[in-house]
């Protein structure tokens, strides 16, 4: 009788898992445009190997008439006739056809527009020059317009009357449209390229935006040597968006 390590040893099938799992995507947004280099290459630090196209950036979006916000919009007066009501449906769906709008403010200052159309200030919002002969400010009514004797485009007070006004609470958006032709579709959506017309001059970050400086330049590309870039902040003496003076942290 001898003293001896007890061993035994049980094999059992079984599986490896990770104790914690993520997913992982692409930390730049857009679109492979070009490789600059093949698969094996030996490249060095700071050498551009690809090349990215974010069309989001490089293009306003053209909001179709049948898809505003607003079930009052072109739509502006009054319509307790049935008659004048199939009347106004039947040239809003004319006007709505081919035709859209670019719609802008005149401001970037107002908090409320950030949080109503840039996700709650997370967004950006991109500022443009444009010619004053394509674009019309919003004309804002506490009531709806008189019914006129005769419903047609041709007239000019009739067309300026539908595409340019809206209800009095629709004020804070100190809007200006501009109208294009619903040419350039994308999965449902209409966009117009940027141009000597639609040319931006900034991008805006905003207060919670956790876009960097060096992802949005890289997705306005060449358009970068004509955009100044802005981190915007909530204001400390009113309620207002401002400049943040310190600039992006990232």
């Amino acid at each position: 009788m001898k003293s001896q390590k007890l061993t035994t040893t049980i094999s059992l099938p079984g599986e490896l898992m990770p104790y914690e799992a993520i997913d992982v995507y692409a930390r730049e947004t857009g679109f492979v445009k070009s490789i600059k280099v093949d698969h094996g290459s030996r490249v060095k630090q700071g050498e551009l190997i690809a090349e990215l196209d974010a069309p989001e950036l490089v293009a306003q979006r053209a909001q179709a008439n049948a898809d505003l916000n607003d079930p009052f919009e072109l739509l502006p007066y009054n319509l307790s006739n049935p008659a004048n009501r199939l009347a106004m449906q039947m040239t809003r769906n004319t006007l709505s056809r081919n035709r859209g709008m670019l719609c802008f403010s005149q401001t970037w200052r107002d908090p409320v527009l950030w949080a109503h159309y840039s996700d709650k200030h997370r967004g950006i919002c991109i500022g443009f020059e444009i010619p004053s002969e394509i674009a019309t400010k919003v004309r804002y009514k506490a009531k709806r317009l008189p019914f006129p004797k005769k419903i047609t485009l041709q007239d000019i007070h009739v067309s300026q009357a539908m595409l340019f006004t809206k209800y009095r609470k629709w004020e804070y958006e100190r809007e200006i449209r501009v109208f294009a032709e619903l040419n350039d579709q994308e999965d449902g959506l209409y966009f117009r390229e940027f141009d000597d017309i639609l040319r931006p001059v900034e991008v805006i970050a905003g207060a919670t935006c956790t876009v960097s400086k060096a992802e949005i330049r890289q997705a306005l590309g060449t358009l970068i040597k004509a955009v100044m870039l802005v981190k915007a902040r909530a204001g400390f003496k009113r309620f207002a968006i401002v400049v943040d003076r310190r600039g992006f942290v990232l």
